[in-house]
């Protein structure tokens, strides 16, 4: 999950400064083996989001030859963002705060 955020990270807009930081969900290192078995599902969950906009920040650097356009960065952000205001949404609804 680590590695699929920081490939993430790397595609945000150069507009992204200290301020603007975005809050990651935490990574139960890939196999979930320490998750509550509650926890679980909603972590595979969003790493299998996380997965497939990986897959497709792949898919628009190749058509971009190599190179993400300022453009495709933004889309990527703005999902990025949205994902994971959706995990915290999530997690804040399961844990009751």
């Amino acid at each position: 999950m680590i590695a699929v955020i920081l490939a993430l990270a790397a595609a945000q807009p150069n507009s992204v400064g200290r301020d603007q930081s975005l809050p990651f969900p935490p990574s139960t290192g890939g196999s979930g083996a320490f998750a509550r078995p509650a926890e679980r599902p909603l972590e595979l969950r969003y790493e299998a989001r996380a997965k497939e906009l990986q897959v497709e920040m792949a898919n628009l650097k190749q058509s971009d030859g190599g190179r993400l356009t300022p453009q495709h960065k933004a889309y990527l952000h703005k999902k990025l963002v949205a994902l994971l205001d959706a995990y915290d949404r999530e997690v804040v609804r399961e844990n009751g705060r």
